[in-house]
């Protein structure tokens, strides 16, 4: 994962917290041990929400050059 790609929220209970639809990473936090505590920063274009979210909560639709 990282900067520019396009994302969505996965159906684990706990990621219906945040928003729903696409989104798009503007930040991206590698913790350096396994990528499901690794840290994006998601803006929501539909809401102009930005939140962190773990990365095992997203899933990529889409990536970036």
């Amino acid at each position: 994962m990282k900067v520019g790609d396009m994302v969505k929220t996965t159906d684990h209970p706990h990621a219906k917290a945040y928003p729903s639809g696409m989104g798009i990473v503007v930040g991206y936090h590698d913790e350096g041990l396994h990528e499901m505590y690794n840290t994006a920063y998601v803006l929501w274009p539909e809401t102009g929400e930005k939140r962190s979210v773990r990365q095992m909560f997203l899933e990529v639709i889409s990536e970036s050059w």
